[in-house]
């Protein structure tokens, strides 16, 4: 690409971060701007002309200072090795101090729910089967006829899960090893992800997300690794199982992880017929459908082995019932009796409507035979009030957005457990008891993280902060499309895959943005060693 195609790429991306990041501040915030859009629009031009100088000159930097190393034998195996353990023990030590401090683990989101199906309440997909069934062997079969200790039992159950998420972002670091990565920069992102409570909660959690991200983290790896260096990764087929195993984690954990599988399904299967190498990648090609077929088929036949049933849709339409429900509060004296009598029919609780988060109206949609009404009225408010939509949109996803934002940090409040992830035990007597091991730990996460004091903290407030992680993974994307670089347009679109999967969902949460959020340093380490100038 020519120096001025360049810069015109990256003048878009500074236009899109400026207008998204000033424009959803003016929409929380807007006496900071008079309520004035020439104030807004202003305030865009200026960000955009700043945020353009700090690209340019941060591309020109890597792309100067970058050192070339493929992955080949330029390092000893047993070093290899010797990395990924010492990565791996690093993450354990980190991830167990907190762990300790929030004894036998943080026992708390649905888990409540999802103990009880089964056992009184019927089992259904609404969460993971595989993860409620793995939650009801330990606590039911090994906390209480095993070892007959409850706290015991979850707490086997976290650290195993610990060493499966040790395991796996500890080999999304040793790709930064094998492909000649910063040594102190390496090392920075080690403790990154050994601190930040995006992983030290979130995997000494009973959390379906904890697997997820792990299984995504790795997936993503291998994938990564084979774009980087597919002759080397064909000598290893031992990382094709682990890769289709890895998809198949994916799909069982959370059911939005089959659309990042078929997004790179699809983009390596055109890219391969565009290039006439199809054949050649067929081994790539096969180990990926393999583990998107097995995941399906493994979890269908997880729900008849339980007579599992399909949870509601009512979460896939959080993005029309925040709509449709932000134009009733907003216009509802402009609505004809008609309009507001089929709003309250689908949404009886439209009046509750909160900007940050989809529960209060989407818990009580009444969508059953109805889903036709909901499509003609979405459409006739949205032609409208499209204006409307935009601004509900952008307001439940600010926090994948915009960096000022805190809505992911206080979308069911702050204290008392509550906070940028929740570490309140469920409300049920399940026989589990909170014992801190280290409570000043506790304590100081508590004031961080749930009180959310981390907004006062230089640099941790930005590295909290899920949208910081995702204008990252576009800043990437540009400087690919800038260098031509079509082997890593293949790892952003499993991330924006992802990534557009959450900007549907009811909220904005860290534990939702984990598995790209730990993607981001593979993917950095990805575009940035195939820069050239």
């Amino acid at each position: 690409m020519t120096k001025k195609g360049a810069w015109g790429v990256l003048i878009i991306y500074s236009v899109l971060f400026s207008f998204f990041n000033v424009h959803i501040m003016y929409l929380q915030h807007p006496q900071w701007f008079g309520s004035s859009a020439a104030i807004e629009i202003a305030g865009i031009a200026v960000i955009t002309a700043v945020v353009f100088v700090l690209v340019r000159g941060l591309y020109l930097f890597v792309a100067k200072h970058r050192r070339i190393e493929t992955v080949t034998e330029n390092r000893q195996s047993r070093n290899y090795l010797r990395y990924f353990f010492v990565t791996f023990g690093i993450h354990m030590l980190l991830w167990g101090i907190v762990f300790l401090a929030y004894w036998p683990g943080l026992f708390t989101n649905d888990i409540g729910w999802q103990l009880r199906q089964g056992y009184g309440d019927i089992y259904t997909t609404h969460h993971p089967l595989a993860h409620t069934l793995y939650m009801q062997f330990f606590y039911y079969f090994v906390g209480g006829r095993v070892l007959h200790n409850y706290n015991i039992a979850i707490a086997i159950s976290i650290l195993i899960q610990m060493a499966v998420a040790s395991l796996s972002v500890g080999y999304g670091h040793l790709f930064l090893y094998k492909i000649g990565v910063n040594r102190v920069l390496r090392y920075a992102l080690v403790l990154l992800t050994g601190v930040l409570p995006a992983c030290s909660l979130i995997f000494i959690c009973t959390t379906k997300d904890a697997y997820f991200s792990a299984f995504v983290v790795l997936g993503f790896t291998l994938a990564c690794e084979y774009e980087f260096d597919c002759e080397i990764f064909d000598k290893y087929r031992a990382k094709y199982v682990f890769l289709a195993l890895a998809i198949v984690g994916m799909i069982l954990f959370r059911k939005n992880g089959i659309y990042p599988v078929i997004a790179l399904v699809a983009i390596v299967i055109i890219r391969g017929a565009m290039r006439h190498d199809l054949h050649d990648r067929r081994r790539y090609v096969f180990s990926l459908v393999v583990g998107l077929l097995a995941g399906m088929v493994l979890l269908t036949g997880i729900k008849k082995m339980v007579g599992g049933y399909n949870g509601s849709i009512n979460e896939m339409l959080s993005v029309p019932y925040q709509q449709i429900a932000y134009v009733y509060t907003v216009h509802e004296e402009e609505l004809s009796l008609e309009e507001k009598e089929a709003i309250l029919e689908i949404l009886p609780k439209a009046m509750e409507y909160e900007p940050q988060r989809a529960d209060p109206v989407k818990d009580y949609a009444e969508i059953y035979n109805k889903r036709s009404t909901l499509v003609k009225l979405w459409v006739k408010l949205g032609t409208r009030y499209f204006g409307d939509y935009v601004t509900a949109f952008l307001k439940l996803n600010a926090g994948y957005l915009c960096l000022t934002d805190l809505s992911y940090s206080e979308v069911y409040g702050t204290g008392n457990g509550k906070g940028i992830f929740i570490t309140f035990f469920v409300d049920d007597d399940y026989g589990i008891e909170h014992r801190s091991l280290i409570p000043p730990l506790e304590w100081l996460y508590e004031k961080l993280y749930t009180d959310n004091y981390f907004k006062y903290v230089p640099v941790l407030n930005i590295l909290c902060s899920p949208a910081f992680y995702s204008w990252i993974v576009l800043l990437l994307f540009a400087f690919s499309v800038i260098e031509g670089d079509f082997c890593s347009l293949a790892a952003f679109v499993f991330i924006l895959a992802y990534i557009a999967t959450l900007l549907l969902g009811p909220c904005a949460l860290v534990r939702y943005a984990l598995p790209y959020m730990l993607c981001v340093p593979v993917y950095g380490a990805l575009v940035i060693k195939r820069l050239k100038i």
